[in-house]
Parts: structure tokens; C-alpha cells; sequence
């Protein structure tokens, strides 16, 4: 009696943490860490796949398809919105292909390679009405992720103790996340 007496207790105690709405974590980065890099708080919005994300993986894939890590896209932008850093992360069923394919969508003009971020990874700027945007494309195994970092400026930003390019901001997030996926 005592035994399953703990039991139900466990099991209440699991159901009423699930049920609590709890905000999901993004599985390649953290808050903090991209709060620095728009240099104020922000706001966190995580949208992942429900279910086994891998399940349609060819017999060749390189990790097994029970692989927890999902695909999905997590969100980070300033108060005033004016500042945003998106990750969207999929498993590709044709590497080559859906990598060739994202680049043109992702980066249609002048882009240049990244060392040390995934493989084959490009990083791309473009000017916006809003202001900025520094992209990068680039693929771990056969999970693609996309980044992007939007900001009002230009200008240089005071990240971890000095004032560092926005460029050299997306490509240390972006070597962050790719060893994430690893």
C-alpha cells in the first residue's frame, strides 16, 4: 500500500509539472546567450515538432532515428521587436539538394563561407527596410539550420566585453549551435 501510495504521488507530481504550461527551452541556445548578442533582454519563443522528427530518415542516416533532438525554430527579439535572432533547424531527407535549395532561398545574392560552423556553412548580408540582416546556411549531418539576426543598425556590438562586429556575433551563435547538433 505505501509503495503505490509514492507511486500515485510520482505520477500526480509528473502530471501537474506537464500540465503547468512550462515554457520549452531551445535545444541550440540559450536565453542568456542571446540576450547578449542583441544586447538587451529578450523574449523567447520555441516552436518544436511534435513527435519523432526523424522518422523518416533513409536506412543510410548517419545517427540513429531515435535521436532525441528535434526539428523545430526557436525565436529571441528585444522588447521593442526591432531586434530579433531566429534558429530553424530540419532534418533534410536529401542533403545535397535541400541544402542547394535553402542557399538560393536563403542567400540568393553575395555570400561568403564560414570555417568551423557545420558544413559547407555560408554567411549573407542584406539591407532591410528595418534595418539589417545577417544570415547564415549551414548543415550538420543532414539537419539544416538556418540563422538569422536582425537588428536596427549596422553598428558595432558590445558582446561578452567588446564591441565585435554583428558578423562576428552570428558566426560565434552559429558555431554554437552547430555543435549542438552534433
Amino acid at each position: 500500500m505505501r509503495v503505490s501510495l509514492r507511486w500515485f504521488t510520482l505520477m500526480l507530481f509528473v502530471a501537474l509539472i506537464r500540465s503547468s504550461g512550462a515554457q520549452s527551452l531551445c535545444p541550440w541556445l540559450n536565453q542568456a546567450t542571446a540576450s547578449g548578442a542583441l544586447g538587451a533582454d529578450v523574449a523567447m519563443h520555441v516552436t518544436l515538432l511534435p513527435g519523432s522528427p526523424h522518422s523518416s530518415r533513409s536506412p543510410q542516416t548517419p545517427y540513429p532515428a531515435s535521436d532525441p533532438r528535434p526539428d523545430g525554430m526557436c525565436e529571441f527579439s528585444t522588447p521593442d521587436q526591432r531586434s530579433a535572432l531566429r534558429i530553424n533547424v530540419t532534418t533534410m531527407s536529401n542533403p545535397k539538394k535541400d541544402y542547394a535549395a535553402a542557399i538560393r532561398s536563403s542567400c540568393p545574392g553575395t555570400s561568403h563561407s564560414l570555417t568551423g560552423v557545420g558544413n559547407q556553412s555560408i554567411a549573407c548580408s542584406s539591407a532591410r527596410n528595418v534595418g539589417v540582416e545577417d544570415r547564415v546556411v549551414a548543415y550538420v549531418r543532414n539537419r539544416l539550420m538556418l540563422l538569422r539576426f536582425t537588428r536596427p543598425t549596422k553598428e558595432s556590438i558590445h558582446w561578452q566585453g567588446s564591441d565585435v562586429t554583428s558578423e562576428a556575433v552570428v558566426q560565434a551563435i552559429a558555431e554554437q549551435i552547430a555543435g549542438s547538433m552534433f
